[in-house]
């Protein structure tokens, strides 16, 4: 009697299932929804002139030189920041490590 051959799961859908399972939720959750954006351009690039560029209101520095908190005046205003040059936007919201430590 002959066996048919047993089917092998693809190898590489366990890494893409963690990959989904913990990448989905967080951008998910960082999609901006509000008026509010966090801004975060590449190192030792003018975040401000990419803002400019797009339109934007800048509100506040970040925690970093490469973060920016802006108001979106516009509902195509995070389309116009990745055109412009930024890695991310996410709602101010939940980057709460973009608040600059105050120096007292």
């Amino acid at each position: 009697m002959i066996d048919a051959p047993t089917p092998r799961p693809n190898r590489f859908l366990g890494p893409l299932a963690i990959l989904a399972t913990l990448i989905l939720p967080a951008g998910l959750v960082a999609l901006p929804a509000s008026e509010t954006v966090a801004v975060i351009g590449p190192p030792g690039q003018d975040v401000a002139a990419i803002v400019a560029r797009a339109g934007g209101t800048i509100l506040r520095l970040g925690g970093g030189t490469n973060v920016l908190v802006v108001r979106a005046e516009s509902a195509d205003l995070v389309s116009r920041l990745y055109a412009s040059g930024a890695w991310l936007v996410i709602d101010a919201r939940f980057a709460t490590g973009c608040t600059p430590v105050s120096q007292t």
